[in-house]
């Protein structure tokens, strides 16, 4: 379960601002300045860590990275490109590797 998901299921995040998700969660962490901050970049981490783990799976299939794939793509060097299958996995990669940038800059910016 992600970490969005796990804050809608148990009704932590239903249209909340930052602060009223902060003060809701504030009593499940011990006390410190910096622990909503701490638990959100965990939360961040794990997820780019499963991301990393369905990218991975995509790239030992191939053998070959995102970059190197889709340049394969774009120049029609897959063999049967457009069968359901490879263009899933063309899509769903792509959407991984956004999702990927997203949640390092996200990481970051904490």
């Amino acid at each position: 379960m992600s970490f969005l998901a796990f804050l809608f299921a148990f009704g932590y995040y239903n249209n909340m601002t930052t602060l009223q998700l902060q003060k809701k969660i504030a009593p499940l962490l011990p006390k410190g300045k910096d622990n909503f901050k701490h638990f959100i970049k965990n939360a961040l981490l794990l997820q780019l860590q499963e991301t990393n783990r369905k990218i991975t799976a995509f790239e030992a299939r191939y053998n070959r990275n995102f970059s190197e794939f889709e340049h394969d793509w774009k120049e029609k060097k897959v063999t049967k490109q457009y069968s359901y299958e490879h263009e899933s996995n063309y899509l769903d990669w792509q959407a991984l590797e956004a999702y990927k940038r997203d949640l390092m800059q996200a990481i970051y910016s904490l």
